[in-house]
């Protein structure tokens, strides 16, 4: 996956890299959960996140690639 951040409710920003590193949001409840890179899963609660943002891919066909 590409590098992304998480900004949290209290307006924290953190920034995540790597192969390994992703994120996954339970559109059910809201809850995210992002797993490090390093072998860490943190989950943030629907009111613990206010912002994902990662790199929008292109493929050389010039379509969008999903991330996650």
């Amino acid at each position: 996956m590409a590098d992304f951040t998480v900004t949290s409710a209290d307006g924290t920003v953190t920034s995540y890299s790597g192969a390994e590193a992703r994120h996954d949001l339970n559109a059910r409840s809201g809850v995210l959960v992002v797993f490090d890179g390093k072998g860490k899963r943190l989950k943030f609660s629907a009111s613990g996140w206010l912002c994902v943002e990662d790199e929008d891919k292109v493929s050389p066909s010039g379509h969008s690639v999903e991330t996650g």
